[in-house]
């Protein structure tokens, strides 16, 4: 987890202040390599896991897990902007998020979250984790929620035909464990 340094409130905008890290953003690294090699993705899927898994047992979840907010420091997957988390997490009045626009990222969305749901659990954050996964492994992200089948079946039956080529190419259990983290 990149560290947080500071945070606040100037002219009803919210900020801040972590320190730079040198290296590229998960972002930078996809328009680059395109979709990248599963040992690749197991080892960001577990960096960023740990580092949510450990926000989680603080009491903090991100709301904005996306590939710009991974970053690679030495090689190593962290990840950035719990500025938001935290802002949400202390916000006395919750005002971030009553406005009737939900805090995070198009694509990366839980359901929840995008209804607007104030009271996120970690679950939000494991969704949209499994969202990266699934833009890591296929090069795009998912753009639908699986239905009740597709969970009974642990196959994501509505993904478009050039996701399925790319996900027919995968061991099954790694789809699996998409169908499991998109789940509704």
């Amino acid at each position: 987890i990149v560290m947080l340094i500071d945070s606040g409130e100037a002219d009803g905008l919210l900020y801040y202040v972590m320190p730079f890290v040198e290296g590229e953003s998960l972002r930078q690294r996809l328009e680059r390599e395109g979709r990248l090699h599963q040992r690749a993705v197991v080892e960001i899927a577990q960096a960023v896991g740990d580092a949510l898994g450990y926000a989680h047992t603080q009491g903090i979840v991100h709301r904005d897990v996306k590939p710009e907010n991974i970053l690679f420091a030495s090689g190593h997957a962290v990840v950035a902007d719990f500025g938001v988390a935290k802002a949400v997490t202390h916000a006395a009045d919750h005002s971030v998020t009553r406005t009737g626009y939900p805090v995070g990222t198009v694509g990366y969305m839980s359901p929840e979250q995008a209804a607007g749901l104030t009271d996120l659990t970690p679950r939000t954050d494991v969704f949209s984790l499994g969202c990266v996964v699934y833009e890591m492994l296929v090069g795009a992200v998912p753009g639908h929620w699986p239905s009740e089948d597709a969970g009974r079946l642990r196959r994501l039956l509505e993904a478009p035909k050039v996701h399925r080529q790319h996900l027919d190419k995968l061991p099954g259990s790694v789809e699996q464990v998409l169908v499991q983290a998109l789940r509704l």
